[in-house]
């Protein structure tokens, strides 16, 4: 059989003559590999190649190219076509990336043509024909954009068998290229059905209905998330909102993106560290193994910046997912690549990356992969502190710091994200939220008030330090406060707090009790818990403290001599929240102030951890002091 090359390429097997060279994802065998084949092998692969190329175009919905980004985003989700050894998988890409279970409403940002819309297309047709009796509803700006962009998209998703127009019951499928699928919907065999809607309809039309998938694609309006969200609820549904971030940094990408941490990142390979350097076109359009490099991280390379991939927002139902334009070969991404490089890092990052920059400025710099610790990695020796900053109209604001050392380990926080409150509570869910006209955000539900009195914050304080009395009661909710009355920390805790910091203002404010002025302070000192007042410190000298304890020199290596002395919990989501948002512009009425406050309290209390001073000093010779030469 004669065998034809022209500059290095295959042109013809025998009377075989391969189509598409130049395909993206299957190139024809290259001189080096068609010199090791049999030819009769060879012909095979080629015809079978042929093959495949058709079905890709005639049927992209079983035949169509899948990145390996789609495949994460899957395992994130938590799909109900999704085998057994994919959910075990799945387990293992959400605990590594931080999440207790599978993501419920996710947020795509997306490079040009980095395939996000077709993944969400896929997506939805896969559910409908693998859930019977599935309902998805599909937005777009406008109907007009509907029908050019989802409803030609959904219609080629199809099966090729299911490409026809059906009048059946329940099947109804009827479509045209000028109109869409008539009457903006269609229905399958299995009961399935799709509605297709739009962003200038009212937003009255999105009220009821229940729904197992929800894709709404760029635009969306803020206040729309939320009812959507309920929409999904009690059908254990999904949304997905896929976004192009030329549109800059909306109301909706702060809903998600506000506080959110890193969870996953990778190198940034068109964005050199060194401004003389060079990108690096052909990695940044290599194909990877995105599930692989969650689980085992590639080394960063130290001559190029880095971008993220995964985010995780403070709601733990919530997640933040970049499709960059090198994972679709499809989209000629060296032509993006040349366009874009050229203008400069941030369009980079906005067309080829997905990201979406804000301008405004807050007061603190927090570095995920810095500041943010695991639990586990919490020094367990050291000093522990608490500071609170209470009040009677919302729920009191609560921090535990461990003083180990030198470093300041904020380990808990209260409310919290993660855990829900006894006595039917459940997760108060976040602190405080992105607003879109507030710097400072707007109060969340964690903020709403339970109606704790004095004997419900000991018990919730007891409960959390793992004091013994509390251990003892029944289920850990005694019956009367008098109960509560009498426990007592000496008694035994899992937890020794050596001092408790409260806002002087509030706790110091006498009320009368049976014609006795009474305080806060002295009505916890009644129960048993002891309250120091927060230090009279201004605002900045509080904020200044925190900003140099997170500070550390970034042009730098870490290392003993070059590190923050402030870490945070990964739990402590909603202190993050705050960190990562709070301006100060909002004043008072800020609603990421509180955390922000008790942060201050520890810091300007002049706090330590007095079990290291101890072990210092009782080390050092009588009468000298540890700074001798």
């Amino acid at each position: 059989m004669k065998i034809v090359f022209k500059d290095g390429r295959l042109v013809s097997a025998g009377e075989f003559v391969p189509t598409h060279p130049d395909h993206p994802v299957m190139p024809v065998p290259t001189r080096e590999q068609v010199l090791t084949m049999d030819p009769d092998a060879l012909v095979d692969m080629l015809v079978r190649r042929e093959e495949l190329l058709v079905l890709e175009k005639t049927d992209p919905y079983r035949y169509g190219y899948e990145p390996s980004m789609w495949r994460l985003t899957d395992l994130m989700m938590g799909w109900p076509w999704m085998t057994d050894a994919d959910r075990s998988l799945s387990l293992r890409v959400l605990r590594k990336l931080g999440y207790p279970a599978s993501i419920k409403v996710l947020l795509m940002q997306g490079g040009n043509r980095a395939g996000k819309t077709q993944y969400c297309a896929r997506t939805v047709m896969r559910l409908l024909q693998s859930k019977p009796g599935a309902r998805a509803w599909v937005f777009h700006s406008t109907r007009q954009m509907s029908v050019e962009y989802h409803h030609a998209l959904l219609w080629l998703m199809l099966p090729a068998e299911q490409r026809r127009t059906r009048h059946g019951n329940p099947e109804y499928i009827s479509y045209s290229q000028q109109n869409g699928f008539a009457g903006d919907k269609f229905t399958l065999a299995n009961g399935s059905s799709c509605v297709f809607r739009n962003y200038e309809q009212k937003d009255d039309t999105i009220e009821g209905g229940e729904c197992d998938i929800i894709w709404c694609d760029e635009l969306l309006p803020a206040p729309w998330l939320k009812t959507l969200e309920a929409r999904v609820a009690t059908r254990t549904g999904r949304v997905l909102v896929s976004f192009t971030p030329v549109r800059g940094y909306t109301p909706l990408v702060g809903q998600f993106r506000e506080g959110a941490s890193v969870a996953f990142e990778e190198t940034a390979w068109l964005v050199p560290r060194d401004a003389s350097g060079s990108p690096d076109y052909d990695r940044a359009s290599s194909v990877r193994d995105m599930v692989s490099d969650v689980l085992e991280p590639p080394a960063p390379s130290p001559g190029f910046k880095r971008v993220p991939r995964i985010e995780r927002c403070p709601d733990p139902r919530r997640a933040v997912v970049y499709f960059h334009t090198g994972d679709n070969p499809y989209g000629n991404p060296r032509e993006i690549f040349d366009i874009n490089v050229p203008a400069g890092e941030v369009a980079v990052r906005e067309r080829c990356y997905g990201q979406a920059t804000k301008s405004m400025r807050v007061r603190f710099a927090v570095d995920d992969a810095v500041h943010v610790v695991d639990p586990a990695d919490i020094p367990s020796g050291g000093t522990n502190h608490m500071a609170c900053d209470p009040s009677s109209a919302r729920n009191w604001f609560m921090l535990w710091a461990r003083f180990h050392e030198d470093e300041v380990y904020i380990y808990r926080e209260w409310p919290d994200m993660l855990y829900p409150v006894d006595g039917g509570h459940g997760l108060l869910g976040p602190w405080a939220e992105y607003d879109g006209v507030k710097p400072d955000g707007r109060k969340g539900p964690g903020q709403e008030s339970l109606g704790f009195g004095l004997s419900a914050y000991k018990r919730l304080i007891a409960k959390l330090e793992g004091w013994k009395d509390a251990e003892r009661a029944p289920d850990g909710l005694p019956s009367g406060g008098e109960d509560v009355a009498a426990w007592r920390e000496s008694n035994g805790a899992r937890e020794r707090i050596a001092s408790r910091i409260i806002d002087s203002r509030f706790a110091s404010a006498p009320k009368l009790e049976r014609d006795t002025p009474k305080t806060l302070i002295s009505g916890m000192d009644d129960l048993g818990v002891f309250f120091d007042t927060a230090s009279g410190a201004t605002v900045e000298t509080g904020c200044e403290l925190i900003v140099d304890a997170l500070n550390y020199d970034r042009a730098l290596p870490l290392g003993f001599m070059n590190r923050p002395r402030l870490r945070i919990s990964s739990e402590c989501r909603n202190l993050l929240y705050a960190l990562k948002t709070w301006t100060g512009k909002d004043g008072n009425e800020g609603a990421t102030k509180d955390p922000i406050d008790v942060l201050r309290y520890l810091f300007t209390a002049d706090l330590a951890d007095s079990a290291a001073i101890a072990s210092r000093l009782a080390s050092e010779p009588d009468g000298e002091s540890s700074n001798y030469y």
